[in-house]
C-alpha cells in the first residue's frame, strides 16, 4: 500500500501509459521505501495494516499463479500408397505436448482512511 501523494498519482497516469514489455514506468527506490506493506492473514485474500495515518491509500496486490497447458502438435504426415505406389491419401500425425504458463494479475484501487487505528474491510478488484 502506498501513500497517495503528487509524486505517487504521477507514477500511476505513466504507468497507464506506458503499460507495455518494451516500455514501462517505475517508481524510484527512494518513494518505493514509503510502501506500507500488510501481513496475509487468511487464504481468503485477506491482510492486514497497522500503524496507518488518516489519509488515502492505494492498495495494490499481484496474484500469480500457473497452469499447465496441452497443444497438440503436427510431428509428422502418413501417407497412404495402393498397390502401383500411387498415393491414395494423407493424414497428419499429431503429438501432445505439454507446457507451463505463468500468469500474473495485479489487482489495486484506492482506500481512505478517516481515522488512526481504525478498521477496514475494502474490496478492491478490476
Amino acid at each position: 500500500m502506498f501513500p497517495v501523494t503528487p509524486y505517487f498519482m504521477e507514477f500511476l497516469e505513466l504507468k497507464k501509459k506506458f503499460n507495455s514489455r518494451k516500455k514501462q514506468a517505475t517508481m524510484s527506490s527512494v518513494a518505493f521505501t514509503y510502501r506500507v506493506e500488510g501481513r496475509f492473514v487468511d487464504d481468503k485474500g485477506t491482510f492486514r495494516f497497522t500503524d496507518l495515518k488518516p489519509g488515502k491509500y492505494y492498495i495494490i496486490s499481484w496474484i500469480a499463479f500457473a497452469r499447465q497447458k496441452t497443444v497438440a502438435v503436427q510431428t509428422g504426415t502418413s501417407t497412404s500408397y495402393n498397390v502401383y505406389g500411387y498415393v491414395l491419401g494423407s493424414s497428419p500425425i499429431y503429438e501432445d505436448y505439454q507446457y507451463d504458463v505463468f500468469i500474473e494479475n495485479e489487482i489495486s484501487g484506492f482506500v481512505d482512511v478517516k481515522d488512526a487505528g481504525a478498521v477496514m474491510n475494502v474490496v478492491v478488484h478490476n
